[in-house]
């Protein structure tokens, strides 16, 4: 086991250990129909601008087990020299399953699409591949979601990162998201506006 892969193993282990340790409080288990607008900040560890980026995303419950997910984002990176848009959508099929009233143990695997565009002659690039998620889903209280796990992505080149969020919902309708991942290349910070559909 490499240095890397070790840590990244005591991170997830954390994250899994935090979220089973989910309150007696809430009355039921998390939801999956749902659609969220959000905006993120993109750190690269090797690049000294950061990303904004801009996003639309939803799940849509198709049974007690299965749902499936969507999402398309837009952003840029301003340099001094350089102007990079960013554009991406994914595609795919989750799975939960219930580990107690409150804790999900969710899966998912999508098609993802890429696309980075550079002016000043250096012309755009996309790409396709996939992406898989597993983490855990925790009602912490009837308002209060933490969510983590971590996700692989083989799209231009394959990327390791950890996932960790927070959602507090106002209501059974309107909730508000934040959200942290830190991946082999970069950490992203993001926060955003959800609404549910199966009130």
């Amino acid at each position: 086991m490499t240095k890397h892969t070790s840590k990244w193993t005591r991170r997830a282990g954390f994250v899994a250990a935090a979220l089973l340790a989910g309150s007696a409080a809430a009355a039921e288990g998390p939801r999956y129909t749902y659609g969220e607008i959000g905006y993120s900040v993109i750190d690269f560890d090797n690049f000294s601008d950061d990303a904004d980026v801009y996003s639309a995303d939803g799940s849509l419950a198709l049974t007690d087990r299965l749902h499936l997910i969507a999402g398309y984002l837009n952003g840029s990176v301003d340099t001094s020299n350089v102007n990079i848009d960013l554009e991406g959508a994914q595609g795919g099929l989750g799975m939960h399953f219930p580990l107690n009233a409150t804790v999900d143990f969710v899966a998912d695997v999508a098609y993802v699409w890429e696309k980075v565009d550079a002016n000043r002659g250096f012309g755009s690039n996309d790409e396709d591949g996939y992406a898989v998620n597993v983490g855990l889903r925790a009602m912490l209280t009837p308002e209060f979601e933490v969510n983590g796990g971590g996700s692989y992505a083989d799209v231009s080149d394959d990327d390791t990162a950890l996932n960790l969020g927070v959602v507090y919902n106002f209501n059974r309708m309107f909730a508000i998201t934040g959200n942290v991942s830190v991946g082999d290349n970069a950490t992203a910070y993001g926060a955003g506006l959800r609404l549910y559909f199966d009130r």
